[in-house]
């Protein structure tokens, strides 16, 4: 299992982050996500639901349910999301009751053969 680390905050700040893997990959990558508020640690609240979400080159869609420890999310990289090589652009969603807190766009880069 490959695992990949990237920062991410929930203020749009101009740094994107970016990750990479290639066309078909699916449960070989781990994604480690340590989540800011500015420049700050962002906790995720207890009993909030973290999903990993975004649309592939080709349009396709997915939403990925998260677990989290803290200001760190993880998730898998499924097939799903590399179907198609190209930019796929994601985010986090984070739900806590009625409130939803995405993150800034993370760029998934999906290089094919």
């Amino acid at each position: 299992m490959i695992t990949q680390r990237a920062n991410v905050n929930l203020i749009p700040n101009g740094i994107v982050p970016e990750l990479s893997c290639s066309k078909g990959d699916n449960e070989s990558r781990t994604v480690l996500l340590t989540i800011y508020a500015g420049e700050e640690l962002f906790r995720i609240p207890a009993g909030a639901q973290v999903y990993f979400q975004g649309t592939a080159a080709d349009g396709t869609t997915f939403r990925k349910p998260c677990t989290y420890d803290g200001a760190v999310v993880t998730t898998e990289i499924t097939s799903d999301m590399t179907a198609q090589d190209g930019v796929t652009r994601c985010e986090l969603a984070i739900v806590n009751g009625t409130e939803l807190i995405r993150s800034q766009n993370i760029k998934l880069y999906v290089e094919g053969i």
